[in-house]
């Protein structure tokens, strides 16, 4: 499988902080657990809190932001909202996808065919 990549934007300093966010080094760990459920089931996180919760763990949440796209792998965010969180691991997902593609026609047009 491939390798797990982790960036973190920061927010601006003179930002107010609300203590019940957690600590703003949790949206890490917690996108890494999002994105282990996500890897664990193959499917986004938000159709295994609606459909599915019987396969979240003891340790697992209920917030949405993992995603998960067949032949590329998955994506996770924290530290916004649940559903805009899912939005930009899908974003990142689908750029991704598109990069493969982009890759696939220039080996089409080169005539290289096998992998």
């Amino acid at each position: 499988m491939g390798e797990i990549i982790r960036f973190r934007f920061d927010a601006e300093e003179n930002a107010e902080w609300d203590p019940k966010w957690r600590k703003p080094e949790d949206f890490l760990n917690i996108a890494a657990r999002k994105l282990d459920v996500v890897m664990k089931h193959r499917m986004n996180t938000s159709v295994i809190v609606a459909l599915y919760p019987a396969l979240l763990e003891e340790g697992d949440f209920l917030y949405a932001g993992g995603a998960y796209r067949a032949g590329i792998g998955g994506a996770s965010a924290s530290g916004a909202k649940a559903w805009a969180d899912e939005a930009i691991a899908e974003i990142v997902l689908t750029n991704l996808n598109m990069l493969v593609q982009l890759e696939k026609d220039r080996r089409i047009q080169a005539e290289q065919m096998e992998i």
